[in-house]
């Protein structure tokens, strides 16, 4: 038993079986890492942010302020060719504005006077007035006043740009902008029925379950009695309850 034990710890499958310690090779040496200085060292860090931050843009290459833009716009309609300046959209405002003069302030208001005036006049309404405007009396500077407050209530760039209309270097411009506003206050003084008609359709009361008017339609057959809405509007008042019983009838 002794002899047979030995052998089977001395045979090649024993041995085959044995574990054999594994080689881990020859050891590596990790690189040393480089010390960084304390933030109280004296060592310089190369600092590049200057070189990788791009240029601020100056103020010339910044975009246009919109309110100057509209201005602009307005300066270069009033003095280049009527039938391009009527292509422009703050002509076009200008232009519709300026019609309401006559219906919402005076049909007899004196502009260049307002205008020119209205531009001196202090922010406060007690405080001192300059040289143009010692000679007016005090009735006369509260109605320039308050006329001029309800043209700058009308017109938007009078409201908006004065400040820069009243720049010497638009006087001309500002020229060209009294006559415009003259010319079209005009026209709405000489405003009757006939050009006023596509404003009027859109105040006719609408009636429940009938269709509305078209205000851009300039055929008339489609108005008057042949509609209901424009129909009740020319039927006697002792007719409605008849007309409302049976409105196509």
């Amino acid at each position: 038993m002794p002899h047979s034990a030995s052998h089977a710890r001395s045979s090649p499958s024993a041995r085959q079986r044995r574990t054999r310690p594994r080689s881990c090779g020859p050891q590596m040496r990790m690189p040393e890492q480089a010390v960084t200085p304390p933030q109280s060292s004296d060592v310089d860090l190369h600092d590049d942010s200057d070189e990788n931050q791009e240029d601020e843009p100056e103020d010339e290459d910044l975009p246009e302020n919109p309110k100057k833009r509209h201005y602009n716009e307005l300066r270069v309609a009033l003095n280049g060719n009527l039938k391009k300046a009527k292509l422009s959209d703050e002509y076009k405002k200008l232009s519709e504005e300026a019609r309401w003069i006559s219906r919402s302030i005076s049909p007899f208001l004196i502009l260049d006077t307002i205008i020119c005036n209205g531009q001196c006049l202090p922010a406060e309404p007690g405080a001192p007035v300059g040289k143009e405007l010692q000679d007016m009396s005090s009735v006369a500077l509260t109605d320039l006043r308050e006329s001029y407050a309800m043209l700058k209530k009308t017109i938007t760039t009078i409201r908006e740009d004065e400040e820069l209309w009243t720049d010497t270097q638009s006087e001309s411009s500002l020229t060209d902008l009294i006559g415009t506003l003259k010319k079209y206050a005009s026209r709405g003084r000489s405003d009757d029925l006939g050009v006023l008609k596509k404003d009027v359709i859109g105040f006719i009361p609408r009636l429940p379950g009938v269709e509305g008017l078209e205000l851009n339609n300039p055929n008339k057959s489609s108005r008057g009695w042949a509609h209901v809405t424009t129909g009740r509007l020319l039927c006697p008042a002792n007719h409605l309850g008849e007309f409302d019983a049976d409105p196509k009838k």
